[in-house]
């Protein structure tokens, strides 16, 4: 728990969540698909580069058309380096995306891994 707190304090991270490759990451429990673009925002602040969307909490259903279109939406902040990579979570699954890298189409795709079959609405 100290050094906890120490890492915290030494980076100047508010409530770093995640070490992922040794990145910071952020887990954002969204209400809806427009909590993407606040999440963003937030861990940018903190200076996490990796936000981790966690649908579990909150969305009772995967809607890839809706969530892709918000996280293409940040495509600045992955071609800038602000945010080197995003994990969406569904069901205790998770995809990786990148807006730098991918398309809209390709985003969608990547979530809809996350409930085959499901709608894309």
């Amino acid at each position: 728990m100290e050094f906890l707190h120490l890492l915290k304090f030494s980076f100047g991270h508010k409530n770093p969540e995640y070490t992922i490759d040794g990145e910071l990451g952020d887990r954002k429990g969204i209400l809806g698909e427009r909590g993407i673009t606040a999440g963003f925002k937030a861990a940018k602040k903190q200076g996490c580069k990796i936000v981790v969307i966690d649908l579990d909490e909150h969305i009772l259903q995967v809607r890839s058309f809706e969530l892709s279109k918000y996280i293409s939406r940040r495509k600045a902040d992955f071609v800038n380096g602000m945010i080197a990579e995003c994990f969406v979570v569904y069901n205790g699954e998770a995809v990786v995306v990148n807006a730098s890298i991918q398309t809209r189409q390709e985003i969608m795709s990547t979530i809809e891994q996350l409930n085959p079959g499901g709608p894309s609405y």
